[in-house]
């Protein structure tokens, strides 16, 4: 038998107190005559010889309860080697410290990582001297990946700090196990963390029966939080003297409702717009504001921010994104028999258009991905070659516009269109029909129709519209399309399919003053000019530091370039990317290198393309399992290795008390009240005894 308080087993001597007050207190009978004494003296003996055996019994029972007590407190236990928690010696002890940004939560002692690290002390101080520790943290750096003395160990986890890093439980406990896989002695993991709903992934545990593990769970005082979620832009194209609206998501996790949170929007570093709002508890709002980019702001990078102001969770009140103002969009036309003169002279002599031509035998393919819009005009015939390049172009987000003629080889159109699943041609119809009928909600005439209701526009007095002498009607399949403009016969003069991220769009004549009057009218510049504008697309103003994206750099000039860095704006952080290539695709991946949310440029010799970093809004649901809860989910998934820490025990001791095979304290606990029983009987039996000899006295 052991004791984990062995100096309490002095308090046993106390037993010497009761035995001195019965030795000092004996009690002294006095002689009474009467006139029959012989059967008075036999009653005198053998009321003497009661008392004194029962006075030895609450000797013995005061004595006992003593003792009994010193024992309670001594907490005796008989050791259990086999299950023991802390062995004697090579215990094999793994921790885990969340250090998420959920932690940075008010917990009982400041922040929920200093609880965490406190707690992860006490448990390392249980263990012996000469036993091997390894210290891991969300960011599962190289640096803690080797066992060490438990000195190293607490200077390690002084050094812990907030990371934006995160992992699902499941992987944590893989990556746990894994290191503890390489050690021959007794394996512990202890994972201390605040357990959110959202990463608790239990149905992916692995139930490995070679490692104990404890689950210490610590509270956080504060369950509310207000964060921007997400923006993104109203417009697919941005350019200077572009009055631009941006929204943002607001969402109040809170369980009560909050009144004027200031919502600011910074564009390169200046505040251009503040607006306020009130949120509903759990419910999220979008804010719309809007910047205009100034002609003269001396720069394609723009870099902006919106922000507000909560505490104590920050880390999600600024939402970062980055987008450049191009000087001129690249358009590539891809001619059949002749060049088409009214697209020459639209884009050839338009500063904000970079134009290149081909001819149908003589295409770069190479160089197909640097443009934002491909017009194919009136090529004959659509190879499969060219078919996979208008594949890859359409997912990559590019605008594509056909225009046929009546020499076209429509067997290989109709294949290239139902590869790419878009609006397909049927037949060549040599007859005239004329446009009764434009779409003006589509996109492409956005501000066009100001003064026109909502809803399709028919035809007016003075309004031109196109008439066409042939054209190619479209089959009637299943494949999604929007019709922008469409004959008296209800067929499709202009269409738009979408394909993947792209758009094509499909025209059902030839453009040339032969066949339609359509290229001499009014709608033709705004049509075939918002096409092309509205090709240039924001992509991905922002990524989150969790991903590992591919960042394309086709479309710049620089993209040939051998060494691109990403530097930060006030240039203390920097570091070269890995170049990566996909397909005809030329850009850079990051592998987290990246630890700060943040706005950033690309640069070779000079910064050339604008990007922008944000946290992972996974953490900012304050939810979180109780202690009950994260026992219901283990027993569910049947997980025996897996044992939750109860908060209300007393950590600092528990795991070496661990050891107990058999628990003596209930036993004690029970020997004592029974002392205090008999104790109680006798004292009342002794009473009674007592009043019945001074009524005897008194007849």
């Amino acid at each position: 038998m052991n004791f984990v308080y062995p100096y309490f087993l002095w308090a046993a001597f106390a037993v010497a107190i009761p035995i001195l007050i019965h030795l000092f207190n004996f009690r002294r009978f006095k002689k009474v005559y009467f006139t029959n004494v012989t059967a008075l003296r036999q009653a005198q003996i053998s009321t003497r010889k009661q008392n004194k055996l029962k006075n030895l019994l609450l000797l013995l029972v005061r004595c006992l309860a003593i003792v009994f007590l010193a024992f309670l407190f001594a907490q005796p236990y008989v050791e259990n080697k086999q299950n023991a928690i802390v062995k004697e010696s090579g215990n094999a002890v793994v921790v885990f410290v969340d250090n998420s940004f959920s932690m940075e939560n008010a917990g009982q002692s400041g922040r929920l990582l200093d609880d965490a690290k406190a707690k992860a002390r006490q448990i390392v101080e249980q263990f012996n001297q000469n036993d091997n520790f390894l210290l891991l943290t969300m960011d599962m750096e190289g640096r803690h990946k080797h066992f060490v003395d438990k000195e190293q160990f607490i200077a390690s986890l002084n050094d812990v700090d907030i990371t934006a890093a995160t992992l699902k439980m499941s992987e944590v406990l893989n990556e746990c196990n894994a290191m503890l896989q390489m050690r021959n002695e007794e394996k512990r993991l202890f994972v201390v963390s605040d357990f959110q709903t959202s990463s608790f992934d239990v149905a992916a545990f692995e139930n490995d029966s070679t490692a104990k593990t404890f689950l210490l769970p610590v509270s956080a005082n504060n369950l509310n939080n207000v964060f921007v979620d997400s923006i993104w832009f109203a417009s697919d194209f941005l350019h200077k003297g572009q009055n631009i609206d941006i929204t943002a998501r607001i969402t109040n996790w809170d369980e009560e409702s909050v009144e004027k949170i200031p919502v600011k929007l910074f564009i390169n570093e200046k505040q251009v717009a503040i607006t306020s709002i009130d949120l509903d508890s759990k419910r999220s709002q979008n804010v719309t504001m809007s910047f205009v980019l100034d002609n003269n702001i001396g720069t394609t990078l723009i870099h902006g921010k919106v922000s507000i102001l909560d505490s104590p969770v920050t880390f999600d009140d600024d939402f970062y994104f980055a987008f450049n103002v191009e000087d001129k969009i690249s358009v590539c036309i891809i001619n059949g028999r002749q060049n088409n003169k009214y697209l020459e002279r639209l884009f050839a002599s338009a500063e904000e258009v970079s134009l290149t031509q081909f001819t149908e035998n003589n295409i770069d393919y190479n160089t197909l991905p640097k443009f934002s819009t491909i017009i194919l005009n009136g090529v004959k015939q659509i190879t499969s070659g060219l078919t996979d390049e208008m594949k890859r172009f359409c997912e990559d987000g590019g605008t594509i516009i056909i225009i046929p003629n009546e020499q076209i080889d429509i067997a290989s159109y109709q294949k290239a269109m139902h590869d790419l699943q878009i609006a397909t041609y049927d037949r060549l119809m040599t007859k005239s029909n004329k446009v009764s009928v434009v779409n003006n909600e589509s996109s492409l005439y956005k501000g066009v129709f100001g003064s026109v209701s909502k809803g399709s526009m028919p035809i007016t007095d003075n309004m031109e519209m196109p008439n066409v002498s042939s054209y190619f009607s479209f089959e009637r399949n299943n494949v999604s399309k929007e019709s922008i403009m469409k004959f008296q016969s209800n067929d499709d003069f202009l269409c738009l399919s979408r394909k993947d991220k792209g758009k094509v769009y499909i025209f059902a004549t030839e453009l040339e003053d032969k066949v339609t009057d359509f290229v001499s009218q009014s709608l033709f510049v705004p049509t075939l000019w918002n096409m092309v504008l509205f090709s240039s697309s924001i992509l991905s103003p922002y990524y989150f530091l969790s991903e590992n994206p591919f960042i394309d750099l086709t479309g710049f000039e620089q993209a040939t370039a051998d060494v691109f860095k990403v530097e930060s704006l006030d240039k203390k952080q920097s570091f070269i990317a890995q170049i990566a290539k996909n397909t005809n695709h030329i850009g850079i991946k990051l592998h987290n290198q990246l630890k700060v949310a943040g706005n950033y440029n690309i640069t070779t010799d000079t910064a050339f393309a604008a990007i922008a970093f944000n946290y992972d809004r996974n953490e900012s649901k304050l939810e979180f399992l109780t202690t009950r809860q994260i026992q219901s989910l283990i027993k569910q998934q049947k997980i025996n290795n897996i044992e939750v820490f109860n908060p209300s025990k007393q950590l600092a001791t528990y795991f070496k008390q661990s050891e107990r095979g058999f628990p003596f304290t209930p036993l004690l606990i029970g020997l004592i009240l029974i002392c205090f029983g008999f104790e109680a009987y006798f004292l009342l039996r002794k009473r009674v005894a007592n009043v019945k000899e001074s009524k005897n006295k008194d007849l």
